[in-house]
């Protein structure tokens, strides 16, 4: 399907659909969304998620589609558009073509991992995509200057094939950040901070805790509450048990062995779900983390280890890792697999270091 079709409005009109907006879509940018969009073929917002903006169409011929607009990765080509400066949008462009092969190979190796199975299959393009001043100026938090009027960009987009799943057998293997105020652990009756502190000693760095495996286990489902039905269905199939130790084990290895953090805070990002065959692993929105890699992240720790202070993006660098790290090894904890992910230096910065780092994060 060609995206600029989808998005041309000069198509005829077809009869509306209405629609709700998705809770993780701020009011301002779906109205703005709504505006752009044509009748016929209807693309219509799904979610807004951490980089993306995702679309699905009202199009028979291609019900199973999904279009999702990378929005980190597009926002410096329409920076550069709006610079009025050719050659630093032709710049802007190349860097787009050279994250989309970079993309690309993440994936080949990602399938060497987990298997051709367990990736869904996507495409990677530049595509122009239909924008608005508005929209512009709700994006960019720093628009270098007044935003001009502006109607369409080029844009990375990424297409793939919707991935139904019963959701009486589908199990998410996501936790989401549990330094944030909006974390399923903040709003437990828990304590927050001697959650988080116990489980980053069973998490992190030379896992020197000294309690049992039931006790770490409880530490850690209080600290990723999202991990509880996890745990339970460990305990209970066998089947379930079996599948998720291999998926463990290649986590392990995988972020080992490539230094690629992949995202695991996501709902539903990475998910196992029960058919005929049995239990399957789908990393759904399991895509690498492209703008920095382990080695940002050990640059990270020597600056702390030294007293130093974070940067608003370094802030947000080590959150996502940090967060890849303990889920990974929270997941091998439930799955009593022997392996983790270690990072040498890791258990010497403190959970008050890393909760004062990032209360930047999430004072908006």
């Amino acid at each position: 399907m060609n995206l600029e079709y989808a998005f041309n409005k000069t198509v005829a009109k077809a009869k509306n659909i209405s629609r709700t907006r998705p809770k993780s879509v701020k009011s301002e940018v779906y109205d703005e969304l709504q505006d752009l969009m044509p009748d016929e073929h209807l693309p219509y917002l799904m979610a807004q998620g951490g980089e993306h903006f995702v679309f699905g169409f009202d199009d028979p011929k291609h019900p199973d589609l999904i279009y999702k607009i990378n929005v980190p990765e597009t926002l410096p080509v329409v920076k550069a558009q709006l610079s009025g400066n050719p050659e630093r949008l032709e710049k802007a462009k190349e860097e787009m073509k050279r994250m989309i092969n970079k993309k690309r190979e993440q994936l080949a190796e990602m399938r060497q991992y987990f298997g051709a199975e367990a990736v869904p299959a996507q495409q990677y393009m530049v595509r122009e995509v239909p924008v608005s001043k508005k929209l512009v100026e709700v994006l960019l938090k720093d628009p270098e200057g007044q935003v001009e009027e502006i109607e369409s960009v080029p844009a990375l987009v990424v297409v793939q094939r919707r991935v139904d799943m019963p959701s009486d057998w589908t199990i998410s293997l996501n936790g989401f950040y549990p330094e944030s105020p909006k974390s399923a652990l903040a709003f437990t009756k828990d304590r927050v901070g001697e959650t988080i502190e116990a489980g980053n000693e069973i998490l992190l760095g030379g896992m020197m805790s000294e309690l049992d495996r039931e006790s770490q286990l409880r530490w850690v489902v209080k600290m990723y509450p999202e991990l509880d039905t996890v745990a339970w269905r460990a305990e209970r199939d066998p089947e379930f048990k079996a599948k998720l130790e291999d998926l463990a084990y290649r986590l392990v290895e995988f972020t080992q062995d490539t230094n690629i953090p992949l995202e695991l805070a996501g709902r539903d990002n990475m998910v196992m779900t029960k058919g005929p065959k049995g239990w399957t692993v789908k990393l759904m929105d399991v895509l690498p983390m492209d703008r920095y890699s382990m080695n940002d992240f050990k640059r990270i720790l020597a600056k702390l280890s030294v007293g130093g202070k974070l940067n608003g993006n370094e802030a947000g660098v080590a959150l996502n890792i940090l967060n890849t790290i303990r889920m990974v090894n929270a997941i091998a904890l439930i799955a009593d697999i022997p392996e983790r992910f270690k990072v040498i230096g890791l258990e010497r910065v403190t959970t008050e270091t890393w909760c004062k780092e990032f209360e930047q994060l999430f004072k908006d």
